[in-house]
């Protein structure tokens, strides 16, 4: 079963995506920090990770460089509510483009499904 790491610092959020993304069968692994989501055993598996910008203590950037490092492998989403957010050049270096980052609130949970299967991420 292909894994879906969800990092946000808000519980209905983290809940929502899990339940759809559930749905679709993937199995999903919730995080409410950074450091909480760093510290979980067992991502060598998981194949994506949603990442909010704005979380508590170490903010979504570092996550997305941590994860980037750990696990090289693993596709990174930006999922944001920062209407100024712009990818600086550290971010690109990851590989995360524009077409990467959606914008909260995402009208259509859809299109979480639809950009993971350009990535190359299936149930």
């Amino acid at each position: 079963m292909t894994a879906i790491l969800i990092v946000d610092d808000e519980a209905a959020i983290r809940e929502s995506l899990a339940g759809f993304f559930q749905d679709l069968g993937f199995e999903t692994i919730l995080a409410a920090s950074t450091e909480e989501a760093l510290s979980l055993p067992g991502l060598e598996g998981v194949q994506a990770a949603i990442v909010d910008i704005r979380l508590p203590g170490q903010d979504g950037v570092f996550c997305l460089r941590a994860l980037a490092a750990r696990y090289p492998a693993m596709r990174l989403v930006v999922h944001t509510g920062s209407l100024d957010f712009e990818l600086d050049p550290d971010i690109q270096q990851l590989g995360i483009g524009e077409e990467q980052v959606l914008l909260k609130p995402v009208p259509n949970l859809d299109m979480f499904r639809a950009l993971l299967e350009r990535l190359g991420v299936y149930p």
